[in-house]
């Protein structure tokens, strides 16, 4: 019906946020992502990835992702180039499997029956209450297109076609809902390879290394954060997935750098142990992402997974 177009293209057009989260949310559909799948890699500058990552990072749904999910999203992107008066996407089309980010020229975007709705780029709509969060949104310039096609599995809702030479990177639908879903194999998605490359963890199965990697969480630090308190009850074990940490004891009243974590390292293990408290401070020394399992899941990998038992037993 007209409701239901209407709302079809709600990114589009001044819709009231309250309509357009509860159209979302009723049409949500999954993608089948393989148990084996890999996500794809394409090679970016520095300044291309700080582009891309700024532009998700805008994004209101993906706001939540990791930085290591959020690298994932980023280096399967491709670049691709459109003439002017290229229609990129056009509406209706049943086989809308990528999402756009516009890195040069612009578009426009149409309704059939409505007309011209958007330029991209242009500047988001705030989605904060506060003036100066919605400020701060205005001045990021929206630069995608083709996200809605993706999230719900459904037909373009519009017609997106160059206006001027057009620079362009593209992510498709399985890597995108690969980190969007909350698959059973997500984990394994992003952990596998990596819980493969830690010498600890080497002799284990594929399976056991499945297990793991679904134990695991992320949390992701900034530069001087603390991780763990010397001192402090300690209930996770960490694994540097990205980044640098440096270890602190106190000695005589200072603290006093005893170690340096680099990706692959590990802490956090005597006090799920032994039960006593953390032995050391560890302090994030760049943006830091560790890899935590809690005490409970701690204790029964060890004893389920010989490999890793005698990784620590060593």
């Amino acid at each position: 019906d007209d409701e239901d177009d209407e709302a079809d293209y709600a990114d589009f057009v001044a819709v009231p946020r309250t309509t357009d989260d509860a159209k979302r949310t009723s049409v949500m559909c999954k993608t089948h992502v393989a148990a084996d799948f890999q996500p794809p890699s394409f090679a970016k500058t520095p300044d291309q990835v700080a582009f891309l990552s700024g532009v998700l990072r805008s994004i209101v749904f993906l706001r939540h992702l990791t930085r290591r999910e959020l690298g994932v999203l980023v280096g399967a992107m491709r670049r691709v180039a459109f003439e002017a008066q290229t229609v990129v996407v056009r509406e209706g089309d049943r086989r809308a499997d990528l999402f756009y980010v516009v890195e040069a020229g612009s578009c426009d975007i149409t309704v059939a029956g409505v007309g011209k709705v958007m330029e991209i780029p242009c500047a988001q709509q705030p989605s904060s209450s506060t003036k100066e969060a919605a400020a701060a949104q205005e001045a990021v310039l929206r630069r995608y297109f083709g996200e809605l096609a993706l999230l719900y599995d459904a037909p373009r809702a519009a017609t997106v076609t160059a206006t001027t030479p057009v620079t362009a990177w593209v992510l498709d639908r399985v890597t995108f809902k690969s980190i969007l879903q909350d698959t059973d194999n997500k984990k394994i998605v992003l952990y596998a390879s990596f819980i493969q490359s830690v010498p600890a963890f080497r002799e284990l199965t594929i399976a056991q290394t499945h297990t793991l990697c679904n134990s695991l969480a992320c949390k992701d630090y900034d530069p001087g954060a603390t991780v763990i308190t010397e001192g402090a009850i300690g209930d996770d074990f960490f694994i540097v997935e990205d980044g640098r940490a440096d270890c602190f004891k106190r000695v005589d009243g200072t603290d006093t750098l005893v170690c340096e974590y680099a990706r692959g390292d590990f802490f956090g293990e005597l006090a799920l142990q032994t039960d006593a408290p953390r032995a050391a401070t560890v302090k994030a020394r760049t943006p830091l992402s560790v890899l935590t399992i809690d005490r409970a899941t701690f204790k029964r990998m060890i004893g389920n997974l010989r490999g890793l038992r005698k990784s620590y037993d060593a």
